[in-house]
């Protein structure tokens, strides 16, 4: 498992706080149950995700799969992607560039 320190977690999420806020109009449902079992009994283990966004993550009690209560809906997500939003927000949080030219580069590598 990766983890990362908290300081510098801090200092990540300080960085990518003017796109957090510049998403946080994107439209948002909420998940009841397991995407697996269909429990409804879950634990919250987390309120944000790794870039500040305000997502509650849950752990479901019955399977153990741990999913996100708080999500983008699927127009939400669409609009996250197709606006290049997600790759801005990743380079950010990374500290790499967030070109195309740069993540072809990546890709012929890959």
């Amino acid at each position: 498992m990766f983890l990362i320190h908290p300081v510098d977690l801090r200092r990540r999420r300080r960085l990518c706080l003017p796109l957090v806020q510049a998403l946080s109009g994107i439209e948002r449902g909420c998940v009841k149950c397991c995407n697996v079992c269909g429990a409804e009994e879950n634990v919250i283990i987390a309120v944000r995700d790794r870039y500040g966004i305000g997502a509650r993550t849950a752990i479901c009690r019955k399977c153990g799969l741990v999913y996100l209560v708080d999500r983008f809906t699927a127009p939400g997500y669409s609009g996250f992607y197709q606006s290049g939003s997600y790759r801005m927000l990743s380079a950010c949080y990374n500290g790499t560039p967030a070109g195309n030219d740069h993540i072809l580069g990546l890709q012929r590598d890959y």
